[in-house]
């Protein structure tokens, strides 16, 4: 039997395997004909189903439900009654103690096709003006970046020449005129004609 996405009748209620919601048969489809089962209730379920149509004990159960967790000796037996008041399984007869054992699920197999369960992990198709959109965002960031570095240099530069260290050989004379020492010799530097006359 192939148990994956398979859709069984449990009493009064359509159950499909990959799902934590049970529908009432005998109601016409609505959202009030839906009942979720706890995370425990569908790994109790689950691990009878995949069990079937052997019984399972309860040291597997509870590995099955709890895992590794310490659990005290009343959380399975009480993890069955919850589940079968909401399978309203008064009778015992969905699921079945077998005395010395272990529980078996007792159920039948639905003639309707398994309901399709969407694939949340599916990639996200993207329309074709949403694409050039993203490109678009794309190429400008890629242009603010390559802004913001130049920027970034023309202010390191800047800050290189307003706080460098004043050539120290440079005398006023007064009139616009400066004396500059380079080397042995010494340069005169006349601002109006912008002329540097060295000797």
């Amino acid at each position: 039997m192939n148990k994956i996405n398979n859709t069984l009748i449990l009493g009064e209620f359509s159950w499909c395997t990959s799902s934590r919601e049970i529908h009432r048969i005998d109601e016409k489809p609505s959202d009030n004909d839906k009942t979720i089962l706890t995370p425990k209730q569908y790994l109790l379920l689950e691990c009878l189903y995949q069990a079937y149509p052997h019984p399972i004990d309860k040291e597997q159960i509870i590995a099955h439900v709890w895992g590794t967790q310490h659990i005290s000796n009343e959380s399975l037996p009480q993890l069955i009654i919850r589940t079968r008041k909401t399978l309203e399984d008064k009778e015992k007869s969905i699921i079945v103690n077998m005395p010395g054992k272990g529980y078996l699920l007792s159920f039948k197999q639905s003639e309707a096709p398994a309901p399709v369960i969407e694939n949340i992990n599916k990639p996200k198709a993207y329309s074709l003006a949403q694409k050039i959109t993203v490109l678009g965002l794309a190429l400008l960031t890629g242009i603010n970046a390559m802004w913001c570095i130049k920027a970034k240099n023309e202010k390191d530069q800047f800050h290189q020449v307003m706080f460098s260290t004043p050539y120290p050989y440079i005398k006023p004379v007064g009139n616009g005129e400066l004396i500059i020492q380079v080397g042995q010799q010494e340069c005169h530097f006349d601002s109006e004609h912008s002329a540097l006359e060295c000797k």
